[in-house]
């Protein structure tokens, strides 16, 4: 064994510490650039382990797991994702391990970039929006009885304001339950197709769920298996894996779908959640080895113009969240000054 024991007592951690979305971005990126570079999945533990004292608990428990036999992915299983552990079991098995390493931390890393972004861009709105709230406390516990004793004709005003207000929340509240019922009642391709259907979002959605399809085509087809290979054992799987309803949904249907005897750019186009330039790469009759190539480039420009789209949405978000809030700041002024004026008014009749 590479690594030296000695530095480490303690034969099994109970309590495994989960490796967070920035370690794991560091994790993933340097171990398949060690492994890039010639070294074993035991030597690059060894590094990663002197390089980061602070996950040495969890560097140890997957290196007495290598050592005892466990497959890399197997020992990753209490510190990622399920979707990112097949996603290693595939490539170990079938493709490029370092690649898919460096791959799968590049990705994390932008998807933390942008939900940072996001995090940075909607904290002044929730700042003013607690603030409203605290304003609308404010009225309706402080200054709604003093205006009230004020003007009695007044708080039949108040009275219709706040049955009005009760009523729009109640209302607001019954949609909402209705809207969670009618979808709890969709199946997972269903759901799908209404999200799709979202301005915006729709587009991020089908922009990742093809990205993500063409880079585990990528990775799983350079290997040499064919289509239906890959859908084979990916549903095989996911009989094991606690994956996201989505993805089990596609690989499941993708399977019945093609065992029927259609081709696979008939399928494509067909699905309203899959950009329809992918059905290109299957038209032609390449190789498996070659479709793999061109996905893998075709993945990247997906990834690029998933980025893009995630841009573009954070750019709409703020202004619309500045003008709501505003509009809002607006309405409880109004609700607040125009009571006064009545009032005041009142008094001098």
């Amino acid at each position: 064994m590479v690594l030296n024991m000695k530095l480490f007592q303690t034969k099994h951690l109970k309590n495994s510490k989960i490796l967070n979305k920035k370690q794991q971005v560091i994790f993933f990126q340097e171990m398949g650039e060690l492994l890039q570079s010639g070294y074993s999945l035991s030597e690059s533990i060894e590094v990663l382990t002197y390089a980061h004292r602070d996950w040495s608990d969890t560097l140890q428990e997957i290196d007495e797991k290598l050592c005892s036999g466990y497959l890399f992915y197997r020992c990753l299983a209490n510190f990622v994702a399920p979707d990112i552990l097949l996603q290693l079991k595939l490539s170990q098995n079938h493709g490029n391990l370092p690649e898919t390493l460096i791959q799968i931390g590049r990705s994390l890393g932008e998807i933390q970039r942008h939900q940072n972004k996001i995090k940075q861009i909607m904290k002044y709105p929730l700042l003013l929006f607690v603030i409203l709230s605290g304003m609308l406390l404010g009225i309706k516990f402080f200054l709604y009885p003093i205006l009230e004793q004020w003007h009695t004709g007044v708080s039949h005003d108040f009275l219709s304001i706040s049955y009005s207000f009760k009523i729009v929340i109640i209302l607001l509240g019954f949609l909402l339950i209705t809207c969670i019922f009618l979808w709890q009642h969709l199946n997972t391709r269903q759901q799908l197709f209404l999200m799709i259907k979202i301005p915006v979002v729709g587009k991020i959605i089908q922009t990742m769920i093809t990205y993500h399809i063409s880079q585990q085509l990528s990775s799983l087809l350079s290997s040499g298996l064919q289509l239906s290979e890959v859908l084979d054992e990916l549903v095989e799987d996911t009989k094991h894996s606690h994956l996201p309803k989505i993805p089990v949904a596609i690989i499941w249907h993708a399977q019945s779908y093609l065992k029927k005897g259609y081709p696979v750019e008939k399928y494509i186009l067909e699905q309203p959640y899959i950009n329809k330039s992918l059905a290109g790469y299957f038209s032609r009759g390449h190789s498996s080895r070659l479709v793999a190539k061109h996905l893998s480039y075709f993945s990247k420009t997906q990834f690029n113009l998933l980025i893009q789209k995630i841009d573009t949405l954070i750019n709409i978000i703020q202004p619309v969240c500045f003008g709501v809030i505003g509009l809002s700041i607006i309405g409880v002024y109004l609700s607040m000054l125009l009571p006064m004026y009545q009032s005041i008014g009142g008094l001098y009749q």
